[in-house]
Order: structure tokens, then sequence, then C-alpha cells
């Protein structure tokens, strides 16, 4: 049964990351507890789909699971040092909206991405405490087992079966009502017995020895050059190159890198990425900018402030900006699918796309008009 098959996932690595959180602190604990109601609320739908004919209206069986995925967005936390944590979750708990996709599939392959996305940020500042890898390792694998579940189980999305049985009010009202869905016993369950050192799995020394080992293509290329840091050739899924001794006249150069990330710890004048596909770029402040040619599927994770972003023959790039760098000027010629995210108001990420084509009128005046037009 779906339903017994989706309990695995609570039972799983997700129980681990409930753990973990109520280790790290009070903030994270709080808004897993949040996560686990939502998971929950949607153990119940899965029920409801398995068990009984589609309601009149779906919303209310939507309904818990979207308030919880609301309060996990909308809260704050406190605590600065733990603020990554608290976004990764918010960013990416949205992976339980499947249930609405027409292709759920595509929708969490997409949601996976950028979950990725949120972690390596965190991972940027805790890539040496064993426990921040661990809990960033255990919501990963979580959301993993729910993608694998939703393949398995509903490729094509979810499907109603007319044969069903009716469920009466009182059930669905069960069912439905958030106020039921509570952590209390899986809490008790997890104080009893489990402690820090079973969640925590030891990283084996070999493994890190063979992942450093890894120098991609024979000319790969990760040096400084005086004033200029090279990064040439460099290829592999898990590889993190970091720069953490710049200084602020230095100039980063990525040319033809492939599925890396790229850390810059400190300030520089300019980073360049010339035919590069599949980075992710995560850099502090920039005094001059950022150059991008002939680039392809990047992801740009600025904390800090970049008076400017020129882009040149390049196609799906994200730029993520923090509200220090949303005075940057966006420069694109001959782009496509360059796309801008950003905070609003209420702290929760937008992605808004830039427009790659360009119309143009005549006046009556016989002066032209050229206006941008943005693709839907």
């Amino acid at each position: 049964m779906s339903a017994e098959i989706f309990s695995n996932i609570c039972n799983g690595p997700f129980k681990r990351f409930l753990l973990l959180s109520k280790i790290i602190g009070q903030d994270v604990q709080n808004q897993s507890e949040i996560a686990f109601m939502a998971f929950q609320a949607e153990q119940r739908y899965i029920e409801y789909l398995e068990n009984f004919k589609k309601p009149p209206s779906a919303n209310v069986l939507l309904n818990p699971i979207i308030h919880q995925i609301d309060k996990i967005k909308m809260y704050v936390c406190n605590d600065p040092s733990l603020g990554d944590h608290t976004n990764v979750v918010a960013q990416s708990v949205k992976a339980l909206l499947w249930l609405q996709q027409k292709d759920p599939v595509a929708y969490l392959e997409e949601v996976l991405a950028d979950a990725k996305t949120y972690t390596d940020i965190l991972l940027v500042f805790f890539k040496d405490k064993e426990l921040h890898v661990e809990w960033v390792e255990a919501w990963l694998e979580t959301l993993n087992d729910l993608n694998n579940f939703v393949r398995r189980r509903y490729p094509k999305g979810i499907n109603w079966k007319d044969g069903h049985n009716t469920a009466d009010s009182h059930h669905l009202q069960h069912l439905t009502e958030s106020e039921i869905l509570n952590n209390e016993n899986l809490f008790k369950e997890i104080d009893k017995g489990q402690s820090i050192q079973e969640a925590l799995r030891k990283l084996n020394s070999q493994d890190e020895v063979e992942e450093t080992s890894e120098i991609g293509p024979s000319n790969a290329v990760f040096l400084q050059e005086g004033k200029r840091w090279k990064i040439e050739h460099q290829r592999g899924a898990t590889k993190h190159l970091t720069i953490n001794e710049a200084e602020p006249d230095n100039v980063v150069y990525i040319y033809d890198c492939k599925n890396i990330t790229v850390v810059v710890e400190r300030k520089v004048n300019v980073i360049k990425l010339d035919s590069c596909e599949k980075i992710s770029l995560i850099f502090r402040s920039l005094i001059s900018g950022i150059e991008i040619i002939g680039c392809k599927d990047l992801k740009l994770h600025a904390f800090g402030t970049l008076p400017s972003i020129n882009l040149d023959s390049s196609s799906e790039v994200n730029i993520h900006l923090t509200k220090k760098g949303l005075d940057a000027q966006v420069m694109t010629s001959q782009c496509s699918k360059i796309s801008l995210s950003y905070p609003m108001d209420d702290g929760y990420y937008k992605t808004f796309y830039i427009p790659n084509r360009l119309m143009t009128t005549v006046n009556t005046d016989y002066s032209l008009k050229t206006m941008a037009v943005l693709d839907e």
C-alpha cells in the first residue's frame, strides 16, 4: 500500500533529520516539527486516495498540507546563526506539493536541484562541522526518498478511482483536521533511545582521501598567479573548490569547467566565467562585478554587494541575490533563460526571468521605439 510505503519516509532519514534538528538548536527543531506535521498530513491524503472516492473539493485534503507548508515558509528564526538552516527547509518543503502537479517527476527534479543549491550555500559555512553536514544529508535523503516514492507509485500524478467507497463526514474530518496531526509519539521515541552518536554517521577516511584526490583531466588547473586565480578544465559532481585567501584586488577566472562548485569566501574585484557548464558559484561581495561568456546552466549565489553582472551568449543562468545585492545592474547580450531570485518583503525568495527578446516599432515621428518582451 502506498500509505505504508510513504510512512517509511518518516521512519527513515527524516527521523534522523528530526533528531539532528533538535540537537542543532531550538529554531531548527521548531521548524522541523512543523515539517513533520506536513509529512503526516500528506500521508493522510494518500490514505484517503487509496481508500475513497475523490471528495467534492480536493482542497479539503490539501489544505492541511498547505497550511503546514505556509507555516514553515513564514517561520521566523530568532538565531542569526541558524537562518541558513531554516531557509533550506522553507525553500524545499514545497516538494510535498507534487500532489498538485501534472508531471510530479519533473517537478520534484526541479525542487531537488533547488534544494541542493540551498544546502550548498549552507555547507560553505558549516563544511567542517559534522553535525550540520549530517543534518543536510538527512534532509536531502528525505527528499530523495519522497522523489523515489513518487517515481514508483505516481509517475503520472495521482489517479482517483471511481470504484472506491465514499468517506462519511466523520472519517473525512478525521483525515483532514490538522489538529490531530501531532509529533508527540515520534519525539518520545527519539528521546528514549537515540543519541547524537547514533544519528551521526562517521565519515570514512578512505572515502575522504579518494574524493579530495580527484583532480579531473590531466590539464586541470587550480592555482594563483599573482593577483589572478585560475580554475580551468575542472570536472566532477562532488568537487568543491574553495578560494579563501583572496584579496580585494584579485581576479578569479573560471574557464572550461563543468559540474563543480566554486566558493570564493572573501571579497574580490572581478569573477569571470568562460565556456562553463553546470557550475554552482558561491561568493560574497565583488568590487567591479561578474562577467559570464558562453556559459550554460549556472547557479550564482551572491551574499554581498556586486555593482554589475554582464552576460554574453549564455543560457539557463540563475542569479541568487540577497537584499545587499539588489542594486546590481544586469546586462545581457544574446542570452536566454536568465533569471533573478531575491527575497521579497516577507523574506521568501521569488524568481523572475529577464526578457531575452526586443520588439521595435516606428513612432509617429518616424523615430524607433524598442521594448523588452518577456517570454511566457
